[in-house]
C-alpha cells in the first residue's frame, strides 16, 4: 500500500497494512530539534476491550463515538481512527530520526517514496 499525506502541518503520512493496522509517521517538535516519530497502530486492539478509551480519544476530535466515525467516513473510518489514536498517544511512538525540521521533512519524503 502507498503512503497517504494526511496532515501537511507535521508531515503526517499513513499507510494501511491490513484492515485494522496502520503505519503512521510524522514530525514532532522537541525543544531545539525535531523528531520523526513512527507508530504501528492496531485499531482492533482499541476496539476489543478498550472501547471507552477509544471513544474518549475520538471525542477529543469532535466525534461522538466509533459509530459516528463510520457514518462520516465509511470505508476510511479505520484510517481516521488510527490517526486519532496516533495523535493522542504520540509519546508511544518510536523516534526514527532527529534533526532540523527540513532534515526531518526530507527523511519522511525519502521514506514515503520507497
Amino acid at each position: 500500500m502507498n503512503w497517504i499525506l494526511t496532515d501537511n502541518s507535521n508531515s503526517q503520512y499513513v499507510r494501511k497494512h491490513s484492515e485494522y493496522v496502520y503505519e503512521v509517521i510524522f514530525i514532532q517538535k522537541k525543544s531545539a530539534n525535531y523528531d520523526v516519530c513512527w507508530q504501528l497502530v492496531n485499531v482492533a486492539e482499541y476496539m476489543s476491550g478498550h472501547e471507552d478509551d477509544l471513544n474518549t480519544i475520538l471525542r477529543g476530535y469532535g466525534y461522538a463515538d466509533v459509530l459516528d466515525v463510520y457514518e462520516i467516513y465509511g470505508d476510511a473510518a479505520y484510517q481516521i481512527i488510527a490517526e486519532c489514536i496516533s495523535e493522542t498517544v504520540w509519546e508511544l511512538s518510536v523516534i526514527v530520526f532527529t534533526g532540523s525540521k527540513e532534515e526531518c521533512e526530507r527523511y519522511i519524503e525519502n521514506l514515503v517514496r520507497t
